[in-house]
């Protein structure tokens, strides 16, 4: 199996542990102590690879698996040893639930300090899977529909006081990475476009400083593959980063974004716009406010692609396919930006 491959599997008897790859050898080691503190006697059964990462760096996996007569989901994580972040994303996850009612699966159990937990399965399905099966643009704003849904829920529900937009701070560590990127200290892939966007992120952030913005919980990584949806108006976030209060925009951008750059045809992108018009309404319906209305918005919006323009590591493989279509979206949502 190469290194860092997303390795799935048919369901397998835990009398096949051998045949299980190493990282999910390693989670179901975990399986005694969590199964103690989670009240749970018999033995896990119909073991699941869902995830699985080996590679330096990055060694962990996601278990489905049965015990009980209940359907439970196991996490672990070898490397990166961060115990108080791993404890901080179970945390945010728990309070999310509580704060919304169920709209974030159940801890059952952890290795406190031994990035391991035992975790509800919940009766849903990837936002992104369903997206990925649409049948036409109208059931793919639907779907994008159901994802808002959910984000407008969780932050209605952990509303914070809302402030002055102040982006001193973002502006300033702006400044700080093109400096760096014009010395050659900083690789990034097309340097001259990277540039442009932050330049353009820079003037627009500077005139929506002031602006009053709206602030609640942040999820801190939201794009379809972390919703789930169930039956009915059944929807559940998972892999929350540790909680912080923030800008509702930060996570309203992400998921725009993500949607964006992965589901929007490049037909259908506007010019000068992030979102085609009629999504930006199915969004709207969904969350109860405009993704894209207002300088903040838009800021942040820069802000969320300068990101993920920065995680694109080579120019092979997905890298390229991502930095394309990053570059496609931002170039029509920003006439000009090139030239």
């Amino acid at each position: 199996m190469p290194a860092g491959r997303l390795w799935h599997c048919a369901a397998m008897m835990i009398a096949d542990t051998q045949d299980l790859p190493a990282q999910a050898r390693a989670a179901l080691a975990h399986w005694p102590e969590l199964a103690r503190r989670a009240g749970l006697r018999g033995a896990p059964a119909a073991v699941q690879v869902l995830i699985h990462r080996d590679q330096p760096g990055t060694r962990r996996a996601v278990l489905a698996l049965r015990a009980d007569g209940q359907a439970l989901i196991l996490k672990a994580a070898a490397e990166p040893w961060q115990p108080d972040h791993f404890d901080g994303c179970l945390d945010a996850m728990t309070a999310a639930g509580v704060a919304t009612g169920g709209g974030a699966p159940r801890v059952l159990a952890r290795v406190a300090g031994g990035q391991a937990a035992l975790l509800e399965r919940v009766a849903g399905r990837s936002l992104e899977q369903m997206m990925e099966a649409a049948e036409g643009p109208q059931d793919m704003r639907r779907l994008f529909r159901r994802g808002a849904e959910w984000l407008g829920r969780f932050q209605r529900a952990t509303a914070a006081a809302p402030v002055a937009f102040d982006p001193a701070g973002m502006i300033a560590r702006h400044e700080r990475l093109r400096a760096a990127v014009r010395a050659g200290e900083l690789p990034v892939e097309e340097p001259a476009r990277f540039l442009a966007l932050s330049d353009r992120f820079g003037a627009v952030a500077a005139r929506a400083a002031g602006h009053e913005v709206a602030q609640s919980a942040a999820h801190g990584d939201l794009h379809p593959g972390n919703i789930l949806i169930g039956e009915g108006r059944a929807a559940w976030a998972i892999d929350f980063n540790p909680s912080r209060v923030i800008w509702t925009g930060q996570d309203i951008a992400d998921y725009a974004l993500s949607f964006a750059l992965r589901f929007v045809a490049p037909n259908r992108q506007p010019e000068g716009g992030w979102l085609p018009e009629p999504e930006r309404r199915a969004f709207a319906r969904g969350h109860g406010a405009d993704p894209m209305a207002g300088p903040v918005a838009e800021a942040l919006i820069l802000a969320a692609a300068l990101r993920r323009w920065q995680r694109i590591a080579g120019r092979e493989g997905t890298g390229a396919e991502r930095l394309e279509a990053l570059m496609r979206v931002a170039g029509r949502a920003c006439p000009g930006l090139w030239t």
